[in-house]
């Protein structure tokens, strides 16, 4: 054990646990790859939280070694790094990829909304003529089958249009 952060030493840190270093949320997680380095003799990693309460949220992450006597693994060979820095920008960048996601969802969610709200209302005006032409083939119907004569002008007396009563009266 080297001099640690907060200047402890040999003497203060035997009779403790590697658990007496780091959050209790982290100690399952912990005693899990401890067990797994043991049974399978591998290597391993995991970041933890310090749960030192002087100092600041720090995080480490702890590459585990085995130590062997023979075929047995007799011990674990913790390497410690302070990973803070590292997890600070890691939980930015989840931050900011999270108000990404959500701002995107937002935006995808109103254009969803502004396309069905266009659909809609295309289908709307596709009905509004398909009733317009109807209506104008009666008025059509009904116009040029009338007696009287029926025409229209502009505001500078232009015919724009007659039934064939109004031509034939005209003269056309």
């Amino acid at each position: 054990i080297n001099r640690g952060e907060n200047g402890a030493g040999i003497a203060e840190v035997l009779e403790h646990t590697v658990f007496d270093y780091v959050m209790g949320d982290f100690h399952a997680q912990l005693k899990e790859k401890l067990d797994g380095v043991y049974g399978s003799g591998c290597q391993d990693r995991i970041e933890v939280k310090r749960s030192d309460p002087n100092f600041a949220e720090q995080w480490w992450s702890v590459a585990m070694s085995p130590l062997r006597r023979g075929d047995e693994v007799v011990g674990v060979l913790f390497l410690c790094r302070n990973v803070t820095d590292m997890q600070n920008v890691r939980q930015e960048q989840e931050r900011s990829i999270n108000d990404l996601k959500q701002k995107f969802w937002r935006e995808t969610s109103a254009h969803d909304r502004a396309r069905e709200i266009l659909i809609e209302e295309i289908a709307v005006r596709r009905e509004a003529e398909k009733s317009l032409r109807a209506s104008e083939e009666r008025y059509r119907v009904l116009v040029e089958n009338a007696r009287n004569a029926i025409f229209s002008v502009n505001y500078e007396g232009v015919f724009v249009f007659l039934n064939p009563i109004a031509a034939q009266s005209l003269g056309g």
